[in-house]
């Protein structure tokens, strides 16, 4: 937690990423991800929020948004899927997403896990900026 001008900020980490990257399964979702969302704004006892999600977390703040909204004041998607109800990740992202992806999972993942992306696949290209994303880079599960 950062706090500053009288605000605080948490950054909670989805299960099976960063620093909780050990504890990726196949059984970690969009329901796991959700709920480590929630419980931090049940946990901490969070109010007014303002939940930012970037790429997929966009999936993740909608459905947190549908579960406590009375913890959240403004929900925001930066650079992230914005989906309707009922709609999947492969709804909002296209039938050639869903077959890249599955193509992905399915030779080198395992059949469960996306394989981490590249600094080339992000569009980095300054040095310093790849020398600190490379080793934090990880795979999806």
């Amino acid at each position: 937690m950062a706090r500053g001008m009288a605000h605080s900020v948490y950054t909670p980490t989805l299960t099976g990423l960063g620093e909780r990257s050990h504890l990726a399964s196949p059984d970690i979702g969009l329901e796991t991800h959700v709920q480590d969302v929630s419980q931090v704004l049940e946990y901490e006892e969070l109010a007014d929020v303002i939940l930012v999600g970037h790429s997929y977390a966009g999936m993740v703040v909608t459905a947190v948004a549908d579960q406590v909204p009375q913890r959240l004041s403004w929900s925001v998607y930066l650079d992230a899927v914005v989906p309707r109800g009922g709609q999947s990740l492969f709804d909002c992202a296209g039938p050639e997403f869903r077959r890249r992806i599955e193509e992905q999972v399915r030779t080198p993942g395992d059949g469960w896990l996306i394989p981490a992306a590249s600094a080339q696949t992000l569009d980095l290209i300054r040095d310093e900026d790849i020398e600190w994303t490379a080793p934090r880079l990880g795979p999806h599960p």
